[in-house]
């Protein structure tokens, strides 16, 4: 666990909590996927810095990593078993406890755009396959087909765990914010797992599993999507708080996942600026961007010690 003092304005990231397969450390994707962090970081950063809101900055760290096909999100989503794409999306404004987000979308560019869509021109909360496609493409969401979201990557990953060779990893993206005004944001994406049931909901998409934020914690988590709902674990580090400090609730919370044979991680954020990254798998591509500017990104636990 890595415990940080950021001040704010402040933003992390999160591209996922997993077990690296041999190939993926000498073919190029760790140094891919942490390029990938620090532009998403100077995408979210950019928000801050000119006065924007908390919620405009993790969508524009979370739509960076949608176009990013190393991280499953957006295009380079991992198929489910009949070969599609089918992906999920949250954001969540603590200031007034407002929610948007998609399930089972299937023709969007970027699945946190249309969740935004939700929170800013919908009543509802959630909304779910076609009817949400439609929904957000109608006010602007932009569109993608299949060919434009699939890749040979997750083809193969497809065929591994078809196959049962799969490593089994999972690479949900996310991030937190605190902006100028106090205001914090979380915002989470995914394609879910690869070979996963059709229509199967992930918890990127539930508030209080995948995601969380109120006047006082912001929570975006990763990992094996039916622990952290069956845990409620986003809002059990936001109520853990109550009691404790930070980085014991985000301690607390993994453990009960753990305890129910579940694996990831999550990156946290307070209003003063105090910050916790932590996961339980081999890495956690992760990084931030402090109250000076200054941004730091890594995947091993050593990689933050600070």
């Amino acid at each position: 666990m890595t415990i940080l003092q950021l001040g704010g304005p402040c933003l992390l990231v999160h591209g996922g909590a997993k077990e690296l397969k041999p190939s993926e450390k000498s073919d190029g994707t760790i140094e891919r996927s942490c390029d990938g962090i620090a532009s998403a970081l100077t995408a979210g950063r950019a928000i801050l810095e000119s006065g924007g809101s908390a919620v405009d900055a993790v969508v524009a760290a979370v739509r960076f990593l949608e176009d990013h096909a190393d991280f499953n999100a957006g295009t380079g989503s991992s198929l489910n078993a009949e070969g599609l794409v089918q992906m999920d999306s949250g954001i969540m404004e603590g200031s007034g406890r407002r929610v948007g987000a998609v399930t089972n979308v299937h023709r969007l560019r970027h699945p946190v755009e249309a969740a935004r869509i939700v929170l800013n021109e919908s009543e509802h909360v959630l909304l779910c396959g076609t009817e949400a496609d439609d929904f957000a493409l109608a006010r602007g969401g932009e569109h993608a087909s299949q060919f434009d979201l699939v890749t040979d990557h997750a083809r193969s990953e497809l065929a591994e765990e078809l196959t049962g060779q799969s490593a089994g990893g999972h690479d949900t993206v996310g991030a937190v914010a605190l902006d100028a005004e106090g205001r914090l944001a979380a915002a989470t994406s995914t394609g879910g797992l690869a070979g996963q049931a059709p229509g199967r909901v992930a918890d990127s998409c539930c508030p209080g599993a995948g995601l969380w934020a109120d006047e006082s914690t912001a929570v975006a988590a990763t990992g094996e999507g039916e622990y952290f709902l069956r845990t409620s674990f986003a809002h059990r580090v936001a109520a853990e708080t109550s009691r404790t400090d930070l980085g014991a609730a985000c301690v607390a919370a993994l453990a009960d996942v753990d305890r129910l044979g579940g694996t990831g991680g999550c990156i946290a954020l307070q209003a003063d600026g105090t910050a916790v990254i932590h996961f339980n798998t081999e890495i956690m591509y992760s990084g931030w961007s402090d109250q000076r500017g200054h941004q730091h990104m890594g995947l091993w636990p050593e990689d933050f010690e600070v």
